[in-house]
């Protein structure tokens, strides 16, 4: 019962490296929309796939200007 958990790592192509933690208003032509978050109303995070790596972000559409940004979700983390 203690056996290992093993996670598979994605490794980031170029493209997605150099997105994470750049403004909203970047649209990467290489993403896939996956899904959305609704807050009253007004979609305030939109979801995204690589479809060169798999990587996965979110794409922060609410908020203050400097928090709109792309967040890296599932590969790399600066």
């Amino acid at each position: 019962m203690g056996g290992a958990v093993e996670i598979e790592t994605i490794k980031p192509c170029a493209e997605c490296t150099d997105l994470h933690g750049q403004p909203s208003t970047v649209m990467p032509e290489h993403l896939v929309m996956v899904g959305a978050s609704v807050f009253q109303g007004e979609c305030s995070e939109a979801h995204y796939e690589c479809s060169t790596c798999g990587a996965s972000f979110a794409r922060v559409l609410a908020g203050d200007a400097e928090a709109r940004m792309w967040l890296a979700l599932n590969s790399m983390q600066h």
